[in-house]
């Protein structure tokens, strides 16, 4: 039984879907080994300069291995059906710009028409512009934090209306731990604003033995309707 091999060499994590990342990686590899000649260099003329091409085509083999390797299983037919490393480079890159060209779009779309949903709270809408944005840049094309906060603004509603007009106004890019903040407490106001105005349950009444609304609380129109409609039904 062999024993293991001990490397330090960084191995890069197979292409799947985020091509942007995995090229920025993949191309720093070879670089260190000092075969990215192969994909950015054409091949000498054997003819004239027979050394400098045998080199270059040693290079080519062991860098077309290396990509070959480094891509998910479901990407192999495209690499395979190649002759070389640039080739296969060039082949991968035609088929994600494709894809990332269709995501972008999609994204973009999905951008303007954010909007905070009811019910839904501002850590959680926060949370699906911040994937977006993550999303958006997978496809080689981030957006900074700035723009993403004009489009999460954008869909807050009227409550926040004054906050809004303030941090849109400032001559310095928005952050979001600076954004935040800010909008907290309009949320909260909102909570304890609804939660006055709904008070107790009519529900909670209801199970009273009497089944009688207290005297000193208004019933709204909605609510009344409700609680005459269980008092009929008991």
């Amino acid at each position: 039984m062999t024993s293991p091999v001990e490397t330090t060499e960084y191995r890069v994590e197979k292409l799947d879907n985020d091509y942007a990342t995995w090229a920025v990686l993949f191309q720093a590899s070879l670089e260190d080994k000092e075969l990215w000649e192969a994909i950015a260099d054409p091949q000498p003329n054997a003819d004239t300069d027979p050394t400098a091409a045998a080199t270059w085509a040693k290079k080519d083999r062991r860098a077309f291995g290396r990509l070959k390797m480094s891509v998910a299983l479901h990407h192999l037919p495209t690499v395979q059906a190649c002759t070389s490393a640039r080739e296969a480079w060039d082949a991968l890159a035609s088929v994600f710009t494709a894809k990332m060209n269709a995501r972008r779009l999609q994204l973009t779309q999905e951008f303007a028409l954010l909007k905070i949903k009811p019910g839904e709270d501002l850590l959680a809408y926060s949370g699906r512009a911040k994937k977006l944005q993550l999303e958006m840049a997978a496809t080689g094309h981030p957006y900074e934090d700035n723009t993403v906060l004009i489009h999460f603004l954008s869909g807050l509603c009227d409550e926040y209306k004054m906050e809004k007009k303030m941090l849109t106004n400032r001559s310095t890019a928005m952050q979001w731990d600076e954004v935040m903040p800010m909008l907290y407490p309009v949320e909260n106001e909102k909570k304890t604003d609804a939660a006055v105005t709904d008070g107790p349950s009519v529900g909670a009444y209801i199970a009273r033995r009497d089944g009688k609304w207290p005297r000193a609380r208004p019933c709204r129109r909605k609510s009344a309707a409700v609680a005459s409609s269980a008092g009929r039904v008991a």
